[in-house]
């Protein structure tokens, strides 16, 4: 997206669009179960929403059945 709109990101690196992503977010709800494609894991949705300084759109954060993540969940300490 930046290649084709360098204003896409905002200099603090939150996105310019407020609802990019915003229906695909929407469709997912907290609690529900996924299966992540690489490495075929799978665990349950514990967060969807921005995170200040990850970019642009919505994220999802994910709590795997095993422990083989590659983070804690945290963002900056939180």
């Amino acid at each position: 997206m930046i290649k084709k709109n360098p204003n896409f990101m905002k200099p603090n690196g939150d996105s310019a669009y407020e609802d990019f992503q915003k229906t695909e977010a929407e469709a997912i709800t907290v609690g529900s179960r996924c299966e992540v494609k690489l490495g075929c894991r799978r665990g349950e949705i514990k967060y969807v929403g921005r995170v200040k300084g990850l970019g642009a759109g919505y994220w999802l954060g994910i709590l795997l059945d095993e422990p083989t993540g590659d983070s804690d969940g945290k963002i900056a300490g939180k």
